[in-house]
């Protein structure tokens, strides 16, 4: 399953993008999980998080540098699991 979300240009949170994803998807996200950077940035304003269960990536998550310096979510992509 994946969603791209929809916001005007936002402020965004101050928070790291892995902090925001624990808040954002803490529904989803279990005991155990490592929730972490991606390897590779894909450029000055774009993160990705993902979501490691049992050592598969389970989640990966955008976010998107907002007009006001903070981060804001932009796309993601998950496992049935999830």
């Amino acid at each position: 399953m994946s969603a791209v979300f929809d916001y005007a240009q936002g402020i965004g949170k101050k928070a790291s993008p892995v902090e925001l994803a624990q808040g954002d998807f803490s529904k989803s996200i279990e005991e155990g999980d490592t929730v972490e950077m991606a390897e590779r940035p894909e450029g000055p304003n774009v993160r990705t998080v993902r979501v490691v269960r049992d050592g598969r990536v389970v989640a990966l998550i955008k976010y998107r540098r907002g007009t006001g310096g903070g981060w804001v979510p932009d796309f993601y992509e998950v496992c049935g699991e999830f």
